[in-house]
């Protein structure tokens, strides 16, 4: 494979790198491993978050994505009332960065001792829904940096450390993952983080898992909560990136976070970049599952994917960052029935300005769109 350092082609139309400021550090990757070849003569760089932004959605639907984002962001706050008593209380140390607190539930008027901001989010999700609603889980408790949740998809408890820094606690509130269908199939996922959706698919029955983590410190977690529930046997952890071409990259050792982009660092550790085609070839996958959850790199790893692999999978979830357009003409053009389910949410950063939401592709006779009528919760918005 090609190395690919921070060094390399420098001022070369094939190897373009950007310097980003003190404030977000390291060196931006926009090499072409993570664009389409035929983007060349694009004026918009489609490397950037905006570029992508740019061409992957319409004017009109950045500007009902800014202007619905304030009452989609009173929608959640809101949601703190419905779970707790002493909403007010609970808010306010929320907004003053205070994690430790005592929430009194609203419906049973249980007593909560709450230590981080994660375990208040997903506290307030878990409250804040009805006890029979089918998205919500069986039961769920921190205990420090630590989970336990048990949730009716899998019927089994699973238990995740280093949640606090990391983790993604929403999949298991998730009616979308919860859709997909992988009973006796293999699955790949792009984007494990921590685990916790190699986890969550192996505990429903899926045949075997073939997980992809870049970051050194989040693939390390997720190998330890892999042991931790007994699910060696079931999945294969990579620490390795997957973009529209093989290569290598140095990332942060020490770097965390649910919205880690690929970016180079200087002083990081060496991570080897492969591709959806060496995936497929290399696991001899077949009628599987892929999702892929990768903060910008989705639109590479399809677009770049030739037919034959994208053959390979009967369904497909993924979760755009920079809006859907191209993803869903490619993935239409290999014949996939596709449905879109936009978060229709900007976030507010200057430079890393997103259109967020999921794309979920299957084949044959699968429709996307009866199965998925009630998959409209947003997510990640905190």
């Amino acid at each position: 494979m090609d190395a690919v350092s921070p060094s390399d082609g420098l001022g070369t139309r094939f190897f373009p790198v950007r310097w980003n400021s003190r404030r977000r550090g390291g060196i931006r990757l926009t090499e072409r491993i993570l664009v389409r070849r035929d983007d060349a003569d694009v004026p918009t760089d489609p490397t950037t978050p905006w570029g992508n932004l740019q061409l992957n959605s319409g004017p009109a639907e950045r500007l009902a994505a800014r202007l619905l984002f304030i009452p989609y962001k009173m929608k959640k706050e809101l949601r703190y009332c419905r779970a707790f008593r002493n909403w007010f209380e609970v808010l306010t140390r929320k907004y003053f960065r205070q994690a430790r607190v005592v929430a009194v539930t609203t419906r049973s008027g249980e007593i909560v001792p709450i230590d981080s901001a994660m375990a208040l989010y997903t506290y307030s999700l878990f409250y804040s829904m009805k006890p029979d609603d089918p998205h919500r889980p069986l039961s769920l408790k921190f205990q420090g940096d630590a989970l336990t949740v048990e949730s009716r998809a899998t019927g089994r408890a699973i238990m995740l450390r280093g949640v606090n820094d990391n983790g993604d606690p929403e999949i298991f509130f998730d009616p979308i993952l919860e859709s997909i269908d992988v009973m006796g199939l293999d699955v790949v996922d792009i984007g494990a983080n921590i685990g916790e959706t190699a986890i969550f698919f192996a505990s429903r029955g899926a045949a075997h898992v073939y997980a992809y983590e870049p970051f050194p410190a989040s693939h390390d977690t997720a190998v330890g909560n892999v042991a931790l529930n007994g699910m060696e046997g079931k999945i294969t952890l990579a620490r390795a990136a997957v973009a529209g071409r093989s290569g290598n990259v140095n990332l942060s050792a020490a770097e965390r976070g649910l919205t880690l982009q690929l970016r180079a660092s200087p002083s990081g550790v060496a991570t080897p970049i492969t591709t959806l085609d060496e995936i497929v070839k290399s696991h001899q996958i077949h009628d599987a599952v892929v999702k892929i959850d990768c903060e910008g790199c989705e639109y590479s790893v399809i677009e770049q994917a030739t037919p034959a692999t994208l053959a390979e999978f009967r369904s497909i979830i993924l979760e755009f960052h920079y809006g859907y357009r191209r993803l869903k003409s490619r993935l239409e053009e290999c014949g996939f029935r596709v449905r879109v389910f936009p978060e229709r949410h900007l976030l507010w950063r200057p430079r890393e300005k997103m259109y967020t939401g999921y794309v979920i592709a299957t084949r044959g006779d699968i429709d996307p769109t009866g199965e998925f009528e009630t998959a409209t919760g947003p997510r990640h918005a905190r």
